[in-house]
């Protein structure tokens, strides 16, 4: 898949490369303000990878899904960013689950809990400009 460049948000950005594993998403852009943002990987209604980045209270970054209407149990890590920063997020898709690491951090890995060669869009909401989506096949 080609970058998308300074995508709207919120918004949403269809797929017209298949999510397996060997592939790897990378999210450029910057926090505005004090507040959260989410990227999420979906299918249809189904958000099949829900990342939340929070600033305010808690400071973490909420990892998630939310399949046939109900969200599973939440993972969490302490948010790498603060208001105004530059960011780079990486999502690796591995045999069996997520790999995600920001700023060539690793946070977190989250297992599927749905097919990622299902997912049709990355969704983008909150306080953030997004510079740029690549997804990498290998």
């Amino acid at each position: 898949m080609h970058p998308v460049y300074n995508p709207m948000v919120p918004g949403a950005v269809p797929l017209t490369t298949q999510i397996q594993p060997g592939s790897r998403i990378i999210i450029h852009g910057n926090m505005h303000k004090k507040d959260e943002f989410a990227i999420n990987l979906v299918k249809g209604t189904d958000i099949v990878l829900h990342v939340n980045f929070r600033t305010h209270k808690e400071h973490n970054v909420v990892v998630n899904s939310c399949l046939f209407g109900t969200w599973g149990v939440e993972q969490r890590h302490k948010n790498p960013l603060k208001q105004g920063d530059h960011f780079s997020l990486h999502i690796a898709c591995r045999p069996e689950q997520f790999d995600i690491e920001c700023n060539g951090h690793y946070m977190m890995s989250f297992q599927h809990r749905a097919d990622p060669r299902t997912i049709q869009a990355i969704t983008l909401q909150g306080q953030f400009a997004c510079e740029s989506i690549t997804i990498e096949n290998h």
